[in-house]
């Protein structure tokens, strides 16, 4: 009974083996230097690698698919069919162009029934952008809100992106909120930086700030994860300003991808919430496209 379960293992592996091809080489930018940490993706799947220090890669086919996506931060996209070959070299070129975005937003906030309007180029949609898309090195946001009254919130940021391997995005961040039906004057003034945990679609987020709160003036920080889906990212933070703890939540996506976005948030600030609601209008002007090559 165990040699035969064994003979079975062993045809078993032997027959996976045959649906499957590996394939191994060096990826090197145009000048023949060798390229570190330049993902390799069996295109179609969630499978991939990533070169070495030495720019090189091992990874394994199904016999049914036959490209291979080598993407890089400030390098354009690949798309190589493999074949015959086993060992490959790869040359990847620098961009030449960049995809620019604008994005315009309405904002409404339930609780404090306060309405407004928000601008950006492409800082909500970064996580969601691979970074052969988004190029720009700075993002901004401006946003505002108002009950035509006494009441408003503004909010600006500006933003690092991809500042180095191990930061995705790096932000400072000047937010103020007037209430005077409420009795809230909150003032926030903070450095944000977010990094993608190792093998994983999950970014943490770290912010340090100094906030006013009516009266008091508190030196606080947050902590916080997000959850990054093709076209949907969702996350939560949790600060404390010694006297007094905040809370954020958010989902935020693509109604209809490049063209529509959404976004839902949900702030409360010691005892105060925020609730609010967000479709945004997204315009892009690209003019790079993927290479294709064959062996």
């Amino acid at each position: 009974m165990k040699k035969s379960l064994l003979l079975i293992l062993f045809l078993l592996s032997v027959v996976l083996h045959s649906q499957s091809k590996e394939y191994s080489g060096i990826v090197r930018d145009i000048s023949k230097t060798p390229l570190p940490g330049v993902r390799v993706t069996i295109k179609g799947t969630q499978i991939n690698t990533e070169t070495n220090f030495d720019g090189y890669f091992k990874i394994t086919i199904p016999n049914s698919l036959d490209i291979l996506t080598f993407s890089a931060i400030g390098m354009q996209n690949l798309d190589y069919k493999v074949g015959i070959n086993k060992n490959i070299e790869i040359l990847l070129e620098e961009f030449s162009t960049e995809t620019k975005f604008l994005d315009i937003g309405l904002i409404y906030d339930s609780p404090n029934s306060i309405f407004g309007a928000s601008m950006s180029n492409g800082i909500d949609i970064q996580p969601l952008a691979h970074f052969e898309e988004l190029r720009t090195d700075f993002l901004y946001k401006l946003s505002g809100q108002t009950n035509f009254k006494n009441d408003y919130t503004f909010k600006t940021n500006l933003s690092l992106n991809y500042p180095n391997r191990h930061l995705n995005i790096a932000s400072i961040e000047f937010s103020q909120k007037n209430l005077y039906s409420k009795h809230l004057f909150y003032r926030d003034l903070s450095l944000i930086g977010s990094t993608y945990l190792r093998f994983s679609n999950i970014a943490l987020v770290l912010k340090i700030g100094h906030q006013k709160f009516n009266k008091q003036n508190n030196f606080g920080t947050s902590i916080g994860l997000q959850k990054i889906h093709p076209n949907i990212y969702y996350g939560f933070q949790f600060g404390y300003y010694s006297d007094y703890f905040n809370y954020l939540g958010f989902i935020k996506g693509f109604l209809l991808e490049d063209k529509v976005g959404f976004n839902i948030v949900y702030e409360k600030i010691n005892n105060f919430e925020f609730f609010n609601f967000g479709l945004s209008f997204i315009f892009v002007k690209s003019s790079t496209n993927d290479i294709i090559l064959t062996n």
